[in-house]
């Protein structure tokens, strides 16, 4: 479904639910007004990509280049952070507050969706292998069409949060 429709579908029904990252879709957006089960199964952290067309990124100097590149990693590693706040074992807001960035109100999302009437489910650790297992097919399918490369490099940084 379209995500312009998300919100108007949810309050009137039409759909019983959806799955978003907590913090850039479900609260920015005050699902938790007409969605009140939220399940965590922690398979999302809301990556930024950024992309040049080859022909612009080939017309800068390698100087240029190397800056860009550090200020986009820094860029992702910032909006990474700013994802996982209160969703990781505190290495996010520790970046945030080392880095002397601007903390985010809500630093707790998952007490922030209670304390706004949500029930809050964050599944076990054999209820997330499950959801895998059922799932795994689907993402092997996949693989050659996303590539092996970036595939490995998702799960190697999924693997540094858990």
């Amino acid at each position: 479904m379209n995500w312009g429709e998300m919100l108007t579908a949810l309050q009137q029904g039409v759909v019983d639910g959806q799955e978003n990252p907590i913090i850039s879709a479900i609260i920015t957006s005050k699902i938790y007004e007409s969605q009140k089960y939220i399940t965590v199964w922690s398979y999302d952290v809301d990556p930024y990509v950024f992309v040049v067309q080859k022909k612009v990124w080939d017309s800068f100097t390698p100087e240029i280049q190397k800056i860009l590149r550090e200020c986009a990693e820094e860029a992702g590693r910032y909006n990474k952070a700013l994802c996982r706040v209160g969703l990781d074992n505190g290495e996010s807001l520790a970046y945030l507050k080392e880095k002397g960035f601007k903390i985010p109100e809500i630093t707790d999302p998952y007490q922030y969706l209670r304390d706004n009437g949500c029930e809050v489910n964050i599944l076990t650790p054999e209820e997330i292998a499950e959801f895998k297992k059922v799932t795994d097919s689907v993402v092997e399918k996949w693989i050659p069409a996303v590539g092996k490369e970036l595939v490995d490099a998702a799960r190697e940084d999924m693997q540094s949060v858990r």
